[in-house]
């Protein structure tokens, strides 16, 4: 019975692998043409060049925060009359930049900077750096620059502090405006 079993079972096998050959080879024609759409849109963009109804977007990405700063560009003017690769030697790689064209014709300035983005480059914030109370540079939730490490033991601190720190409340626009925080918490020193 169970050579039996067996057989059957290889006999459905074969069976479902002819019959899932049989339609691919029928439908090849349907299913060859999801593969091979034509890149016409891809050639037309390496062929546009910035006119003064191009629509032109600037896109910062800064690597500390991850925060992506998207803006008009202000200088339109400058690059009327550019095509693709003459764009790009005004924003080359190696300073950051993507440069493309969209689908819809929108030229997109691309730049990205291992810094932090605008909003967040003045932002401190006190948390906890090997079980002592620290200052870090950027907002809460980025702990990866330390300024400053305390005497203050993370767990000499009230409860309700603690939960601040933990929670990234505490942060401050500023490093003199923690360091004033700091003086508070000094009698947990």
């Amino acid at each position: 019975m169970n050579n039996l079993a067996r057989s059957v079972s290889i006999l459905l096998l074969a069976g479902l692998s002819f019959g899932v050959g049989l339609w691919t080879g029928n439908n090849f024609e349907n299913l060859r043409g999801g593969f091979n759409q034509s890149a016409v849109s891809f050639e037309k963009v390496k062929e546009s060049m910035v006119t003064l109804d191009t629509a032109i977007i600037s896109e910062t990405a800064y690597g500390r925060c991850h925060h992506i700063v998207t803006s008009g560009y202000e200088e339109q003017e400058k690059l009327v009359n550019k095509t693709l690769d003459e764009v790009r030697e005004v924003f080359p790689n190696q300073d950051g930049y993507l440069v493309w064209f969209d689908e819809d014709g929108t030229l997109v300035i691309h730049q990205r900077l291992e810094t932090w983005c605008p909003f967040d480059e003045s932002k401190y914030h006190l948390g906890v750096f090997k079980e002592h109370v620290a200052i870090f540079r950027g907002p809460a939730g980025i702990e990866d620059e330390v300024v400053r490490v305390t005497g203050i033991k993370a767990e000499t601190l009230p409860a309700h502090i603690m939960e601040d720190l933990k929670a990234g409340i505490m942060e401050y626009e500023g490093e003199d405006q923690a360091n004033l925080v700091l003086e508070n918490l000094d009698e947990y020193e």
